[in-house]
């Protein structure tokens, strides 16, 4: 029960943001994320960073999951793609444990601003869960140390708030039972975010 990453995002820093970003523009000019080998996490030793890593914590090998979401964003920013490439992009991420990681990741938070895209995320993260879970403390926010998936922050907090959720009062779902039982507790969400993140009001 391993992640798979795709190996252009996998190495020390520097490799992978030459290489990570060759891969992603190739996607980008293509619309298909093009073949590539994949690393298991079961026998590839780093932290699955969800952040760039911090100075002096790049050197070692790790997983950059949080890559390509920022990368498609810029591209969208600067014009360098169209507007309708983030739709076929998220769709996209959701098939793959290593996108859903990258999505989870705080520095791509912009990808779940649309409060549509809430359920969707979800229910693809429920059966990737327990493989996500079973990692321990890799899940690092750009440091060298890292964390379970749960305990580090992640935009999973930010939708499940978001959905009327505290998620400090919640037990770690261990299952992608106990997961799916988790995302029903929101069953009675309206569609409008109960937490205005601007500080400004509703």
């Amino acid at each position: 029960m391993t992640v798979l990453v795709p190996e252009p995002l996998y190495g020390p820093a520097a490799t992978v943001r030459a290489r990570g970003l060759r891969w992603t523009r190739r996607y980008l000019d293509t619309g298909d994320w093009p073949a590539t080998p994949m690393v298991d996490t079961g026998t590839a030793g780093g932290p699955i960073l969800l952040s760039p890593p911090l100075p002096g914590a790049g050197a070692g090998p790790a997983a950059h999951c949080y890559l390509p979401a920022g990368e498609v964003t810029m591209a969208i920013a600067t014009e360098r793609a169209g507007p309708e490439v983030a739709g076929s992009a998220f769709a996209q991420w959701l098939r793959t444990d290593w996108g859903l990681a990258g999505l989870l990741a705080p520095v791509n938070v912009s990808w779940l601003r649309d409060p549509a895209r809430y359920r969707p995320f979800l229910a693809a993260l429920a059966p990737a869960w327990p493989r996500l879970l079973a990692e321990g403390d890799r899940f690092s926010a750009g440091s060298a140390h890292g964390q379970d998936i749960w305990s580090v922050p992640t935009n999973l907090t930010y939708v499940l708030a978001n959905m009327g959720l505290a998620v400090r009062t919640l037990d770690r779902p261990r299952t992608a039972g106990e997961f799916a039982a988790l995302v029903e507790r929101t069953a009675g969400w309206d569609g409008i975010p109960a937490v205005d993140w601007t500080g400004e009001g509703q």
